[in-house]
């Protein structure tokens, strides 16, 4: 299974918040990595990101 951010904060010790702002984090550099790795190859529609 899965876990919620509670339960994340909970094992690593740190605030609810904390997790949060990490993994909205996270996702953002693996939205612009997977973009950017998506682009150089031509894999993307014209003004999509």
């Amino acid at each position: 299974g899965e876990l919620n951010y509670r339960e994340i904060a909970e094992l690593l010790g740190c605030p609810v918040g904390t997790v949060m702002s990490r993994m909205a984090r996270a996702r953002r550099a693996l939205r612009e990595q997977l973009a950017g790795y998506a682009a150089s190859r031509g894999l993307l529609k014209e003004g999509r990101p």
